[in-house]
């Protein structure tokens, strides 16, 4: 019965019930759910979740690179040739970060999630 009026309340405030909240807020077990839906009492479902729900190709990063930076992307783009593998070794503040942020720009603004690609 708990599971059950679970359901109800998470899908009534949230829409889409996920089996962790229906189970943490109903303090059943995933057997007691599988035995509601081996009745047809309730349905499960497996569903593919991005966490990116869509990518903007306007994306606009409000920074420039320093000649080191540019340097450092130019080689990357070299690197990216070989293998889509690249690691950057830097001290602290060295501006790593700004560069792997410029490089996802330029593959999202190409429309591409997986496709590697570096400012030359």
């Amino acid at each position: 019965m708990e599971l059950l009026l679970a359901y109800l309340h998470i899908q009534k405030t949230e829409g889409d019930v996920l089996q962790t909240a229906l189970l943490k807020k109903s303090g059943a077990t995933i057997a007691q759910l599988k035995g509601l839906a081996d009745k047809n009492i309730l349905f499960v479902e497996s569903r593919s979740v991005d966490r990116i729900k869509s990518l903007p190709k306007d994306v606009t990063i409000d920074f420039e690179f320093s000649e080191a930076q540019q340097q450092t992307a130019n080689e990357v783009a070299i690197a990216f040739e070989e293998k889509p593998v690249c690691l950057l070794h830097g001290v602290t503040g060295s501006g790593k970060t700004q560069v792997y942020v410029k490089l996802i720009e330029n593959i999202l603004k190409k429309g591409n999630k997986f496709y590697t690609c570096c400012p030359k």
